[in-house]
């Protein structure tokens, strides 16, 4: 019961919210992004209370006491469609961040859909010209190296299923570090995967917790084995916290 109470829920919210979404892109590039990240933030914050009440889902924040530089790319590994609005929630006292996201997830879904196209966000077709993929996330890097805003990406490209680490892809991140060099902010999420079983969501038996972690700062240096050199040791600091996180239980 839990469950459908929170997919009524979240309909009703996204719905709600989509309008103020889509009358954000009428706003001057700037003002834009802001509003509609401000627009997404306030539907998050509900979306997070409904899923605790409903389902028993937790939110786990956790940081690990360094201080972020004014310009950073963040890198994730990636279990959810809700990692994108969990993430911008976790660093909402601090930065916007501006996601490399498929295309597909541009069309046919509230909110999301509105806030990905209209907030700046990149969207890449898979299938398209490689060429075209790379001139997106040029105008991307661009867009997102303006004051108070953070390209994030997940560099395995695609959801883990069952929470599994993947293999990291550097092309995306190569393109951003070439026209906008930052170093990585390594950031581990935890728990995702399990709100995308159907098996459990029709039980109601998901009640999860959700964690999320800002592992630490990576160097960077622009070039092919510099940015494999960065994605490599991003990835041994998300395992190595994944591992802690499950031993744990």
């Amino acid at each position: 019961m839990g469950t459908i109470l929170l997919a009524l829920t979240s309909l009703t919210i996204a719905l709600a919210y989509e309008p103020f979404a889509y009358a954000c892109r009428f706003m001057p590039a700037g003002r834009r992004r802001e509003r509609v990240a401000m627009v997404a933030l306030a539907a998050m914050d509900r979306f997070v209370a409904c899923a605790r009440t409903y389902i028993g889902m937790r939110l786990r924040y956790e940081r690990a006491g360094f201080e972020a530089p004014e310009r950073c790319i963040v890198v994730s590994n990636h279990q959810s469609l809700l990692d994108i609005p969990v993430l911008m929630h976790y660093f909402r006292k601090e930065r916007r961040l501006l996601f490399v996201a498929k295309k597909e997830l541009g069309y046919g879904i509230p909110l999301i859909s509105s806030v990905l196209k209209v907030g700046g966000h990149a969207l890449i077709d898979r299938g398209s010209n490689p060429t075209k993929a790379m001139r997106e996330l040029g105008a991307f890097a661009r867009r997102s190296g303006a004051a108070g805003f953070w390209p994030s990406l997940f560099p395995e490209g695609t959801r883990s299923k069952d929470g599994s680490l993947g293999k990291f892809h550097a092309a995306g991140l190569r393109r951003i570090a070439d026209l906008a060099p930052a170093p990585l902010l390594v950031v581990a999420v935890d728990g995702g995967y399990k709100a995308t079983k159907l098996s459990s969501l029709l039980s109601g038996s998901v009640g999860f917790e959700y964690r999320v972690k800002a592992l630490g700062l990576v160097e960077l240096v622009p070039g092919k084995k510099g940015v494999q050199d960065a994605l490599e040791a991003a990835r041994t600091l998300i395992a190595g916290q994944l591992e802690a996180w499950r031993a744990e239980a």
